[in-house]
């Protein structure tokens, strides 16, 4: 196995999947709506919905929360997959708390990082593993 470039392929998965909804649904971020809002780092140029490190993070928390159940003996490895969605929170969290994202855009991110995250793994494990697409009504 090759973990890093596992991680690479669901990292640059998640962005390109991510980058579609941000161009088409192009929503402003929060200082967009409010002067008082100052972003503690320079503002990326593209809409803010979905948080794209809120998908990655998840997606890769899923990704790596799979495989350590499936490496675990007897699928033992619950205490991992907590610290693994406790870390995809926080790098989420962070981007809230900088001024550069709504909640809601975490909300969808997390919600696409699940999908695409079950998504791949489906694909790895091959037949009898199935993915479940989903909505999101924002």
């Amino acid at each position: 196995m090759r973990p890093l470039e596992l991680i690479e392929l669901v990292v640059q998965f998640a962005v390109f999947v991510e980058s579609r909804f941000k161009h088409e649904l192009n929503c402003a971020r929060p200082y967009e709506h409010s002067a008082q809002v100052q972003p503690m780092i320079t503002t990326p140029g593209h809409g803010t919905l979905p948080s794209g490190h809120a998908t990655q993070s998840y997606a890769v928390a899923h990704v790596l929360a799979r495989l350590l159940n499936v490496a675990a003996p007897g699928g033992m490895a619950e205490p991992r997959d907590v610290q693994l969605q406790r870390l995809a929170a926080r790098i989420a969290t962070n981007r809230v708390v900088a001024g550069l994202h709504f909640p809601v855009d975490n909300l969808a991110g997390r919600l696409l990082g699940h999908t695409l995250g079950e998504y791949v793994m489906a694909r790895l494990l091959g037949p009898g593993n199935n993915w479940q697409p989903r909505r999101f009504d924002g």
